[in-house]
C-alpha cells in the first residue's frame, strides 16, 4: 500500500510541476492518474494529505536539483546568493518556482495544508543557506540566511510578473552583502 501511495504522490507531483497549485481538483487529479477521487483517498487520509505528500516530493525534487547543481561547502553570502539566485532564476526551475509561488499565495491567505507545507519549507531553506555560510559569525547567520531569502523571494516575484527584470537590481543586493568586508577593507564604517 505504501508504494501505491508514493507512486500516485509522485504522479501528483509530475501534475503539479506541469499545472501548479492553483487550482487542485480532486476529481481531476484522479481522472489524471486514471483512476477515481475515491481510490486516492484510500490511500491518503483526506485532500490535504494527498497534497501535503505530493508538496513534499516536489520540495525533494528542488533539494536534490540545489544539491546537485550548486557547490558544496561554505561560501561568503554575496556568492552563494548570486549563485542561488542564478539556479532559481534558470529555465529548469521555472515549474519549481511557478509552484512556489502558488503555494506561497496559497499559504498567504492562511489556506491549509498550503501554510504549514510552505513554513516547513521556508525552515529548510533557511536551515540549507544558514549551513552554506561562510564568514559570517554564528549569531548573524539566521540573519543573513533570512536577508538572502528576502532576495530570492523578491526576485522570483519580480521574475514571474517581469522576465528579465530582477537580473540588474539583484546585483545590486548581492554586493550589499559584502558591504561589511568593503567597508572593513577600506576603513570605512557601515
Amino acid at each position: 500500500m505504501r508504494a501505491k501511495r508514493m507512486d500516485i504522490a509522485e504522479r501528483i507531483a509530475d501534475s503539479l510541476l506541469e499545472r501548479g497549485v492553483a487550482q487542485i481538483p480532486l476529481r481531476e487529479l484522479a481522472a489524471r492518474l486514471g483512476t477515481s477521487d475515491r481510490m486516492l483517498l484510500y490511500y491518503f487520509a483526506d485532500k490535504a494529505d494527498l497534497i501535503r505528500c505530493s508538496l513534499d516530493i516536489v520540495s525533494s525534487r528542488l533539494a536534490a536539483m540545489l544539491a546537485g547543481s550548486l557547490p558544496s561547502g561554505e561560501r561568503a553570502p554575496a556568492i552563494l546568493a548570486e549563485e542561488a539566485l542564478h539556479l532559481l532564476l534558470s529555465g529548469p526551475m521555472a515549474p519549481y518556482m511557478a509552484v512556489w509561488g502558488d503555494l506561497v499565495a496559497r499559504a498567504g491567505r492562511c489556506e491549509e495544508p498550503f501554510r504549514i507545507v510552505a513554513q516547513a519549507i521556508m525552515m529548510g531553506w533557511q536551515d540549507w543557506i544558514e549551513s552554506r555560510l561562510g564568514g559570517v559569525v554564528e549569531a548573524e547567520r539566521p540573519q543573513v540566511a533570512a536577508a538572502i531569502l528576502v532576495m530570492l523571494e523578491g526576485a522570483r516575484q519580480l521574475e514571474a510578473i517581469r522576465p528579465g527584470a530582477a537580473r540588474g537590481a539583484t546585483e545590486i543586493l548581492v554586493s550589499g552583502f559584502d558591504r561589511k568586508e568593503r567597508s572593513a577593507a577600506v576603513g570605512r564604517p557601515l
